[in-house]
């Protein structure tokens, strides 16, 4: 690692896409198929050179180090191999992006200029993708402040607010191939002063920067919308999580370290891994704010100068004094990998709950409808559960590796994003759709059975008592409808007659009950 970099910024938005264009190809197979996005997935399980990445030199040696701290069934989701779990890109293979891009973020009368280490995109099977920004900050007059806007501003990728303040960066710009190609996303310019003049056409309600959606279709003819209705768009994209980034912060500060450690500025660790503007703390409870920063710490090795914070909104690597290069190398490779893991965790969840939603919708659409659509439905939901095991199988681990800090900080990363809770949420949303869906097919087809059963019970009720009679009254029926007249002929006569007569009127009432029923749902 460079002893120059004050800090280390990785921006991760999780998102899903939907086809505009039913004729066109898929966006997964787009990517695929894309010029500019390289596919760095190790395809043979035992064989690194089965990339098409060019690791060489140290670079090598870092990634044997990643293979190696993970368990063998993580590496699947994390490398990909044959598996299809997931698909890693480099935007251009990193050979025009390394140390040769910028992410220039401008606020105010401040720029903060930061060199690209990569571009990258992960695609997994449960249909979320993570667009990623690796960047780092060569400032040296750069303060904990400076960090703290980087992140703020550096992860606003959609507008909170259209009036009033301006809560994202005034302009960010994404110099590509040594300020060759500039991808520019102006802020400022969509603020609206005059709140009273403005129109419908002035609002767009999913707004989403255009540097992801560019750099997504980079030298294509392709057309990228976060609108769905926009009909000449190719893709639309969505959030699955939150309208700003994920972010990875790695920063070395001796002050804010030792402020901390002596428990004398919560309020500063709490802006920088909460990220709140400076002097613009969203906690104004001494007591809440200790208590919330001390729920995301990881105090393991602060007797060496490293602390570790993560929070629903960043993971942080606090040091005292420049670190070792493996430590930074660490946090940047293998705990980034942990990082991504849970994102998309967290994301294919969401995906799922959106399913989930549209598929009750229409359990109580077809209920008015007078098809019959349960059974289609329920095939849908079966579809949903093996999704769900899928998923859970797949991508979803209690476990990564067999290190403890590993266990640690992966359990710290998946209560920060709420994993587990989110997770059996769903699961019982999916099992009362599935049993809501049943019982309706079900119901339709047991009301006809009922009446069949109610039959098939008098049929055999009747023939019990005829063959019960047969043994010992049938002949003197029979005598008596040879004129041979017998009290006790008459009375089975009479009992064989009446059970024919009641089992005719219960399945005609039956019958009557079930057209009254269909009359009243229609």
């Amino acid at each position: 690692m460079e002893d120059n970099v004050y800090s280390y910024h990785t921006f991760i938005y999780p998102f899903s896409w939907k086809n505009i264009k039913k004729t066109g190809e898929d966006f997964r197979e787009f990517i695929g198929k894309s010029g500019v996005w390289e596919k760095t997935n190790i395809e043979e399980e035992d064989d690194i050179s089965s990339t098409n990445s060019c690791y060489k030199g140290k670079e090598l040696l870092t990634l044997y180090k990643e293979y190696q701290y993970f368990n063998p069934f993580t590496r699947k989701a994390i490398y990909g191999f044959d598996e299809g779990i997931v698909e890693n890109y480099s935007f251009c293979g990193d050979k025009k992006i390394h140390e040769k891009a910028h992410y220039i973020i401008e606020k105010s009368d401040k720029t903060y200029d930061l060199l690209v280490n990569a571009i990258r995109l992960k695609i997994y099977n449960t249909g979320v993708a993570l667009f990623v920004i690796e960047a780092e900050n060569y400032d040296a007059s750069s303060t904990i402040e400076d960090v703290k806007n980087i992140n703020d501003y550096g992860r606003r990728v959609s507008m909170p607010i259209l009036s009033g303040p301006n809560l994202c960066a005034d302009k960010i710009i994404l110099d590509l191939k040594d300020r060759e190609v500039s991808i520019v996303e102006n802020f400022s310019k969509a603020m609206i002063n005059d709140p009273e003049a403005v129109s419908k056409d002035d609002v767009c309600l999913t707004h989403l920067c255009d540097i992801i959606k560019e750099i997504l279709v980079y030298g294509s003819d392709k057309v990228i919308s976060s609108r769905a209705s926009r009909k000449d768009a190719d893709y639309y994209i969505y959030p699955l999580l939150d309208d700003r980034m994920f972010v990875i912060c790695s920063v070395t500060d001796e002050k804010t370290f030792d402020d901390y450690k002596n428990g004398t500025n919560y309020k500063n660790i709490y802006e920088l891994i909460y990220i709140d503007h400076s002097d613009d703390l969203s906690c104004h409870d001494e007591k809440m704010t200790k208590k919330l920063v001390e729920e995301a710490e990881y105090r393991r090795w602060i007797g060496k100068g490293s602390m570790y914070f993560v929070t629903n909104y960043s993971f942080l690597y606090l040091a005292k004094t420049s670190p070792p290069d493996f430590l930074i190398e660490t946090f940047l490779t293998q705990y980034y990998q942990m990082a991504c893991l849970c994102i998309a965790q967290r994301a294919s969840i969401m995906k799922l709950k959106i399913r989930a939603a549209e598929l009750s919708k229409n359990l109580v659409i077809t209920k008015n409808n007078k098809e019959n659509k349960y059974e289609k439905n329920v095939k849908r939901i079966m579809q949903l559960q093996d999704e769900f095991a899928r998923f859970d199988t797949q991508l979803c681990f209690d476990e990564v590796s067999s290190e403890q800090q590993a266990i640690e900080i992966f359990n710290m990363l998946k209560k920060a994003t709420y994993i587990e809770k989110e997770k059996t949420t769903l699961k019982e949303q999916i099992s009362s759709l599935y049993d809501t869906a049943n019982s309706s097919l079900g119901y339709s087809t047991n009301r006809i059975m009922m009446i069949f059963t109610c039959i098939s019970n008098f049929i055999a009720i009747a023939a019990l008592l005829v063959s019960t009679m047969q043994i010992s009254g049938v002949k003197s029926c029979c005598n008596m409808l040879d004129g041979n007249k017998d009290d006790s002929s008459a009375v089975f006569f009479f009992v064989l007659i009446i059970i024919v007569i009641l089992i005719l009127a219960i399945a005609f009432v039956l019958i009557l009950l079930n057209n009254k029923y269909k009359r009243k749902m229609k």
